[in-house]
């Protein structure tokens, strides 16, 4: 049986108002900064791997055979590490050539390459030849705005983008009068108007060219610009996080930084060198999805790029067939929902025995006894698990809690292990995470081999490092930590107090040791009779509930009572509604659900439901919101009330919902004289 590592607190650390520095048990020395010996940035990491795998693939795509459609082939194509190599070496002396042709930006300089686009060849390709070129990468999405902050507030003079962005761009360069060359990653052709987009950049001064042209030039050059090895303590990159107020803060991460992330991640996963698949989905923006691609890269793996849209995802994983599936809780509980509708909460025989089978999965489970059984895996749990490819041997999961039903209950369905691992932005995503032989749910593991771990006191929420179980705000402190936020001094000094991370995220460790995130520090309020209240709490028990596929708490000062925006899981609403017999349970279109989301007898069933709901997840009465309203439309990020990690923005969420808030206070007022005769 492995050993499960946990923290353990280094004596004689504890200090008034803080827990003592908590470490990870396997850790024997120093914290680790590198995994392998003379690897110090990410030059060093694409310079070690790829000589010895050069012959094998590197980076996939599914390309697309009908332009007209965007039907894509169903093969993913690949280069290999040789070519990729190539084609870097060519794309990064060309960029620099522009670069110092139309700036004033030298190769004794680092300067910034912003990028704009979902994951796909041309990005990793970009960034390794960031890496390569004396450049640092800066990346811009879609829910950052119109992109005009970042552009400027970086000095970005050059943006490689998708051509979907070129409009856009030279829309807004009035406001942006720093940039001065876009590079298209498509071919500037008749089906995406290149002409025409060609000559709207000559008429704004800007340097239009594709990405090919930028590879030539590379080509050309004889002989070709040498590579410019950056340092450790140089910039990697600088990841704006969109954040759920105010302006982007740009985080800015050092080579050291990020080395120090990939090793953390090297010790939650034994990766086999040469023999990993990964599909890159999760948005290249954001550490997460970053170090897990280059994780990939690191140990010679395959990154397959997904098709653009999560609406094909489940087809291009059955079609990579991963190894290795980074996740998020939103995706995680779709596909749970979806599963236990077909096994365990199925009807008659089949449901009977998914029951029986589960029942005995989750028993050796939870005796430390692994997650495959002999018997019920080749009879029924073998077929479940081909739908994530059938292939995947660990599942790696972040950005937000995930419920413990639901990671046991993937764990055994999929049979493989689920990792869920702690960290933000500003710590390289490297906080804690699950340790190897992990079986227990419920906690974020221990503090990874690049970072320790403090909780400090946060009186105004009842949090104390003198607790029973010990409580308070989660610092981290270690290589992974981040510079500071760009050009933003007081913030930095708010967020970074002698060496630690203050991440406004409150833990409690639990009685194996381990980190259980249990709130969040910004996100509480205070109602009229001066009860605090942390929506997130609330809303994490809400949508443990399967019935409930998101959640949005509201309450302020001026009211005494909690109100709610609930979206159903659509696909168990219509059968709710069958069984209330308020529809006949054969109509899910939208305006269908839209329909069961107005019925009253659905909006009273369900407020009784989640009071049951809430009540057993242990809420006060006043935690427990008294009116609810029924949202058919998804909150997104297109709507602009989630961030890229899903993580929920109040404010616009509340400038959304308006109306909804306010016709619940009015109807809860209404209320009140009947509940006092």
């Amino acid at each position: 049986m492995p050993k499960v590592h946990h923290n353990i607190e280094i004596p004689n650390t504890r200090r008034e108002g803080q827990t003592g520095i908590y470490r990870n048990s396997k850790l024997k020395g120093d914290l680790l900064v590198t995994y392998k010996k003379n690897v110090h940035t990410l030059y060093d990491v694409w310079q070690d791997a790829y000589p010895r795998v050069r012959h094998l693939n590197c980076m996939g795509y599914r390309p697309i055979i009908n332009p007209l459609t965007d039907e894509r082939s169903s093969e993913y194509n690949w280069e290999t590490y040789e070519q990729v190599a190539g084609r870097a070496d060519c794309f990064g002396a060309g960029l620099r050539q522009l670069v110092e042709e139309t700036t004033d930006k030298t190769s004794d300089k680092q300067s910034p390459i912003g990028i704009w686009a979902i994951n796909r060849p041309e990005w990793g390709l970009t960034d390794i030849a960031c890496v390569s070129y004396g450049f640092y990468s800066v990346s811009l999405y879609d829910t950052l705005g119109d992109g005009t902050y970042v552009i400027n507030h970086s000095e970005l003079e050059v943006v490689v983008c998708s051509s979907d962005h070129i409009g856009h761009l030279l829309e807004t360069k009035s406001k942006c009068p720093v940039l001065k060359v876009i590079i298209s990653m498509d071919p500037l052709t008749e089906y995406n108007n290149g002409g025409a987009l060609a000559a709207w950049a000559k008429e704004k001064g800007v340097l239009l060219y594709d990405f090919g042209y930028v590879e030539s030039l590379g080509q050309q050059q004889q002989p070709r610009r040498p590579h410019i090895p950056p340092q450790p303590t140089d910039l990697a990159f600088i990841l704006y996080t969109s954040g759920t107020t105010g302006q982007p803060k740009g985080a800015m991460l050092t080579h050291a930084n990020v080395l120090a992330t990939l090793t953390t991640a090297s010790t939650v996963y034994n990766y086999r060198f040469g023999q990993e698949t990964m599909l890159s989905y999760l948005p290249s923006p954001h550490i997460f999805g970053r170090a897990l691609d280059w994780t990939i890269w690191a140990y010679g793996g395959q990154v397959g790029y997904f098709s653009g849209s999560v609406d094909t995802l489940l087809q291009d994983i059955q079609i990579l067939k991963p190894t290795v599936f980074g996740s998020v809780p939103r995706l995680l509980n779709r596909i749970y929902s979806k599963l236990t509708q077909a096994t365990v909460n199925a009807p008659g025989t089949t449901g009977a025995l998914f029951r029986q089978a589960y029942k005995t999965k989750l028993s050796a489970l939870r005796q430390h006894k692994g997650v495959t059984h002999p018997l019920w895996d080749r009879l029924l749990f073998n077929k479940v698990k081909q739908v994530l490819g059938g292939e995947i041997r660990v599942v790696i999961t972040g950005s937000a809690p995930i419920a413990g039903e639901v990671m046991e209950y993937l764990k055994l369905a999929l049979c493989v292990d689920i990792k869920e691992v702690y960290g933000s932005t500003e710590n390289g995503g490297c906080g804690t995470g699950h340790q190897d032989g992990e079986y227990r749910v419920g906690h974020v593991g221990a503090a990874t081999v690049s970072s320790e771990i403090k909780l400090v006191d946060v009186p105004e929420m009842n949090y104390f490092a003198t607790d029973p179980q010990p409580r308070g705000e989660i610092c981290t402190r270690g290589p992974s930590t981040f510079l500071g936020y760009y050009k933003d001094e007081e913030k930095t000094r708010e967020t970074l107090i002698d060496g630690w991370l203050y991440t406004g995220d409150i833990g409690m460790m639990d009685c194996n040791n381990n980190l259980v995130i249990i709130d969040r520090k910004k996100n509480i309020f205070k109602l009229a009779q001066g009860e605090y209240i942390a929506p997130e709490k609330i809303e994490n028990i809400l949508m443990n509930d399967s019935l409930v596929l998101q959640a949005f708490v509201y309450g302020d000062s001026l009211q005494s009572k909690l109100v709610a925006i609930i979206v159903p899981d659509p696909e168990l609403l219509v059968p709710l509604g069958r069984k209330l017999g308020v529809c006949d349970g054969k109509d899910l279109s939208m305006d269908a659900l839209h329909d069961l989301c107005r019925n009253p007898i659905i909006s009273k069933y369900l407020l009784n439901h989640l009071t049951q709901v809430t009540k057993r997840g242990g809420l006060k009465g006043f935690e427990q919101p008294k009116a609810i309203h029924l949202e058919a439309e998804p909150f997104s990020i297109e709507s602009g009330i989630l961030t890229p990690t899903m993580k929920l923005k109040r404010p616009q969420a509340k400038e959304l919902y308006e109306g909804h808030i306010q016709a619940m206070y009015q109807h809860l007022e209404n209320e009140t004289p009947k509940a006092m005769l």
